[in-house]
C-alpha cells in the first residue's frame, strides 16, 4: 500500500495511511476500541518535517479544539496538551536517559474557540485565542482565524481552507510570530516569520499536486545562522528529496521491510467490551486573582496554569465540572517545592527480564570482560547467558544521551562479585524505574533475583507513620542545593548533594537524617526545607532526586561491617519499601494538592502499571523479542515505558542517541491485535491496547530508482515559495482577518485535547 501524498510533508492533521484495521468478532464495531483506531492519526516523518514543526504543532492545536463538532455553539474553552503537539520535544534524544516519569504529565494550554457556519452552503469559520508563553515565561496570545470552504476528500486530501495567525505579547504592537496556511485542490502553501527581538526566522513551504504526483520546496531561513532548503517530488511509488548536497530516494510502500514505525499515543480498553479505560488523573480548575479568572488543570503530577500564572500556596482553587453551569467546588491549594515518592518492591529473575535494557554505573570497577568500562554509566541487557553492553551515557549542558556502541560487547559471567558483590543497581524504562540485580557474592545466572519498583506519591497526611528518614548516598540539603545552583555558570557544576554522600557507594559510619513536615509535606534537614526551584542543567535538567531514604526502623537491616558499625546503602535494595525525595523547577518535581473544608486531601490515581509480553519475533521487536516489559498508563493516550532507540532524520535509520539531531522514538509498536496486542495488570486483569497516533519513516532506496521515473527525474526550484507579502494579521483591528479581542468565558472546558466533554 502507498502512503498518500499528504503524508509526504509530515502534516499531522492532513495525512493518513490507508491501512485497514484487522477484523475482530468482539469487541463490537461501535466500541471505542474499534472506532478510536479507525480515526488513528498516521503521518510520515521526514527530514523536511524539521522545518515545519511549528506548522505541525499549529495544526495539532487546531484539531484538538474540535471546532467542527461545536459549530454555532458560542465561545467555549478547550484545553490542549502542548506536550502531545510538540513533536520536536517529545522526540528529544535526551529522553533516552530520562528516569523521570513526570515528563509524561500533560501540559495543558487554554484556548477560547468560536466556530460558526451560517448555512450548509457557507464556509466554516473558526476563531481562536490561544494562551502561550513567548519565552522566559512571557505570556502571549495566538490570534488565529481559519476559513474552510471544502472538507478533505480522497481526491483533495487537504480540503480547501485558509488559516492566518499572529502570536502577540500584550502591550506590544507587533507579532512575535505571524503566518498563514493556504490549502487548495492543487496543493498547499505555508509561510511564517518569527521575530523575537532583533532576530527573525522565516519558514516557507510550497507543494503542488495532482492525483498521483507532486513536487515542492521548503526553506528555513534565520537572520543569524545557516539557511536550509529542501526540494522534493513524489509519484505513486517513490519520494525524492534534496537539500542541495544530499539527494535521496525513498519508497512509499508501507509494506516495504525498510519502513519504520513508531506509535506515540495509545489507549487502553476493556478486553470484553472495548470501552476506554479512564483514570482519575485530574480535572480542570480555575483561580481568581486581581479581578482575573485563570483556568488550568490539576492532577497526579501537579497543577499547571498556561501563560506562566503563579498561584501561591493557600490559594482557593475551584474545581470545574464538565457541565455548562456548574458552580464548582472550592479547595485550598497545598504547594511544596518537592515531593516524597514511595518505592515498593516487585521480584523477578534475570530470565524474567531477558532482553530488557537497563543502565547501571560501573563505578566500583570495570565490567568483567569489557575493556575500558570502569567509571561509566552503561546500557546493558541479559541475553539468557550473559550481559551484553550496548552503549554508555554521557551528560552535558543539554542533558544526557546514550552513545550506542558500534558493536555490542559480551560481558563475562564470572568476576562480577569482585566489583558488585551485593548486586547491581540500575534503571530501566521498561521496568518502570529503578531495578536491583541481587548477586549476594554469586555470579549472575538466569535464576538471579531482580527487584524492580512500583512508585507512588506520598501525601502529607500519610507521612506521620513514617517518622524520620535516613540517607546514605546522594543526600541533599538546602546548602548543597544552593551551592549547585550557584556553580552552574562556572562551567564545572557542583553536585547537588552533600559532598560526603555524592556518588558514595562505600559503607558509611553515619547516615544523614531528615524529618518530615506532615502539614506541608516537606522534607527537612535541621528544620530547613530541602527544596530547589531554581536553575537545573545537564543530568539534573529534569529534576533532582535523592538517594534512597529509609525509616529509622530499617537501619538495622542495612548494618554491615565489623560489629555492624557501618551502613551499606546497597542493602536498601532488599527492603520491601524505601523512599526518595524529588525537587526541581518543573511541575512534576513538586508536590501540589488540594484540601477540602475538612482538611482532607483530594487524591488522584497513580499511573496504572501493566505488563506486555513482547512477541518472540526478533525481526519485528529486535532485542526486546520474547521479553516481559512493564508499562505505565497515565490515562487515555498516555502509555509509557516501551524501550526506545534513536534514528537519523536524514536517513530514517537507527543511530546513536549522541549523534547530531538524532530523534528518540519507540523501538517497536504494540500491534492492534486482540490476541497479542494486550497488557496485564495486577490480579490478572487484561486490557486491549489501541494505537491513536502513528509515525511512519520511509524506506531508503538507491537514488537511481527515483531518477529513472519521469515525475522524479528532476526536482523543482524554489521560485514558488510564498513570502511575507502574503501575511495577514488577525490581531490587528485594521486587517480584514481581525477576530477581535479574546472573549471572556469562565465556563468549564468543553474540550480536553480533542475530546468533547459536554
Amino acid at each position: 500500500m502507498k502512503t498518500t501524498a499528504r503524508a509526504l510533508i509530515g502534516l499531522v492533521l492532513v495525512n493518513q495511511l490507508a491501512w485497514a484495521p484487522r477484523v475482530h468478532a468482539a469487541p463490537g464495531a461501535d466500541s471505542a476500541y474499534v472506532t478510536d483506531h479507525a480515526k488513528e492519526a498516521r503521518y510520515v516523518q521526514d527530514a523536511t518535517s524539521e522545518g515545519i514543526n511549528q506548522l505541525n504543532s499549529i495544526l495539532c492545536f487546531v484539531k484538538s479544539m474540535a471546532g467542527p463538532q461545536l459549530i454555532n455553539q458560542g465561545n467555549y474553552v478547550a484545553l490542549i496538551d502542548e506536550s502531545v503537539c510538540d513533536s520536536e520535544s517529545r522526540a528529544d534524544a535526551g529522553k533516552s536517559s530520562s528516569n523521570n516519569e513526570g515528563e509524561s504529565a500533560p501540559q495543558y494550554t487554554r484556548a477560547v474557540v468560536n466556530a460558526t457556519r451560517a448555512t450548509n452552503a457557507d464556509p466554516m469559520v473558526v476563531k481562536a485565542w490561544v494562551g502561550i508563553s513567548a519565552g522566559e515565561g512571557t505570556p502571549a496570545t495566538v490570534y488565529a482565524r481559519a476559513v474552510a470552504t471544502e472538507a478533505p476528500t480522497d481526491a483533495n486530501p487537504y480540503g480547501v481552507f485558509r488559516m492566518d495567525y499572529c502570536g502577540k505579547v500584550a502591550g506590544q504592537p507587533n507579532c512575535v510570530f505571524n503566518g498563514f496556511i493556504d490549502a487548495s485542490s492543487s496543493g498547499i502553501q505555508y509561510f511564517e516569520r518569527e521575530a523575537f527581538g532583533p532576530q527573525t526566522r522565516d519558514r516557507a513551504l510550497t507543494l503542488t499536486r495532482n492525483s498521483t504526483t507532486g513536487q515542492g520546496a521548503l526553506s528555513d531561513t534565520p537572520s543569524v545562522g545557516a539557511a536550509k532548503t529542501f526540494t522534493f517530488a513524489y509519484d505513486g511509488d517513490f519520494f525524492r528529496r534534496s537539500d542541495g548536497t544530499s539527494d535521496q530516494c525513498f519508497a512509499r510502500d508501507a509494506d516495504d521491510p525498510g519502513v519504520r514505525e513508531s506509535v506515540w499515543r495509545y489507549g487502553l480498553y476493556n478486553a470484553d467490551t472495548g470501552a476506554r479505560i479512564t483514570r482519575n488523573g485530574g480535572f480542570p480548575v480555575k483561580y481568581s486573582a486581581g479581578g482575573t479568572q485563570h483556568q488550568g488543570y490539576v492532577g497526579y503530577y501537579g497543577m499547571h496554569f498556561p501563560g506562566g500564572v503563579s498561584v501561591p500556596n493557600g490559594a482557593t482553587i475551584t474545581k470545574q465540572s464538565f457541565s455548562s453551569n456548574s458552580a464548582g467546588e472550592d479547595y485550598t491549594l497545598q504547594k511544596t517545592g518537592g515531593k516524597l515518592m514511595k518505592f515498593t518492591k516487585n521480584t523477578t529473575t534475570l530470565e524474567g527480564i531477558k532482553n530488557v535494557r537497563f543502565n547501571f554505573g560501573s563505578f566500583n570497577g570495570p565490567v568483567p570482560g569489557v575493556v575500558g568500562s570502569q567509571g561509566k554509566q552503561l546500557e546493558a541487557y541479559w541475553n539468557g547467558a550473559r550481559f551484553v553492553i550496548t552503549g554508555e551515557f554521557g551528560c552535558g549542558a543539554s542533558g544526557c544521551k546514550t552513545e550506542s556502541y558500534d558493536s555490542a560487547a559480551d560481558a563475562n559471567t564470572t568476576g562480577w562479585t569482585g566489583q558488585y558483590g551485593g548486586g547491581v543497581f540500575g534503571f530501566s524504562q521498561s521496568l518502570g524505574g529503578d531495578l536491583f540485580i541481587k548477586l549476594d557474592n554469586a555470579e549472575p545466572s538466569s535464576g538471579t533475583q531482580v527487584f524492580y519498583r512500583t512508585q507512588t506519591l506520598v501525601y502529607p497526611d500519610e507521612m506521620g507513620s513514617i517518622g524520620a528518614l535516613h540517607c546514605a548516598r546522594d543526600c541533599p540539603d538546602a546548602s548543597s542545593l544552593a551551592a549547585y545552583e550557584s556553580s552552574l555558570d562556572s562551567g564545572s557544576p557542583a553536585s547537588p548533594f552533600i559532598s560526603s554522600t555524592a556518588n558514595h557507594f562505600a559503607p558509611t559510619s553515619a547516615t544523614i537524617s531528615y524529618s518530615l513536615d506532615t502539614t506541608r509535606g516537606a522534607l527537612q534537614r535541621s528544620g530547613v526545607d530541602v527544596v530547589h526551584d531554581g536553575q537545573t542543567a545537564g543530568q539534573y535538567r529534569h529534576g533532582i532526586r535523592s538517594g534512597k531514604l529509609i525509616p529509622a526502623a530499617d537501619l538495622t537491616a542495612i548494618a554491615c561491617g565489623p560489629g555492624n558499625a557501618f551502613f551499606c546503602e546497597h542493602k536498601m535494595n532488599d527492603l520491601e519499601t524505601f523512599y526518595q525525595w524529588e525537587t526541581g523547577p518543573n511541575n512534576w518535581n513538586q508536590f501540589t494538592a488540594l484540601r477540602d473544608g475538612s482538611n482532607t486531601y483530594l487524591k488522584f490515581d497513580a499511573p496504572l502499571q501493566v505488563s506486555f509480553s513482547v512477541p518472540n519475533d526478533s525481526a519485528e521487536y529486535g532485542n526486546s523479542a520474547g521479553s516481559q516489559i512493564v508499562l505505565q498508563y497515565n490515562g487515555f493516550g498516555n502509555l509509557f515505558g516501551i524501550p526506545g532507540q534513536c534514528v537519523s532524520p536524514e536517513t530514517n535509520e537507527p543511530v546513536s542517541c549522541g549523534s547530531n539531531k538524532a530523534r528518540y522514538v519507540a523501538a517497536f509498536s504494540i500491534p492492534y491485535d486482540q490476541t497479542i496486542g494486550r497488557v496485564s495488570a495486577g490480579g490478572g486483569t487484561q486490557y486491549l491496547v489501541g494505537s491513536l497516533e502513528r509515525e511512519v519513516r520511509l524506506a531508503s532506496k538507491p537514488l537511481g530508482t527515483c531518477t529513472a521515473r519521469a515525475a522524479l527525474s528532476s526536482l523543482p526550484g524554489t521560485s514558488g515559495l510564498p513570502s511575507a507579502s502574503g501575511l495577514k494579521n488577525p490581531a490587528n483591528p485594521n486587517d480584514a482577518t481581525y477576530i477581535g479581542e479574546q472573549p471572556s468565558t469562565t465556563d468549564a472546558p468543553r474540550v480536553v485535547h480533542g475530546e468533547v466533554k459536554y
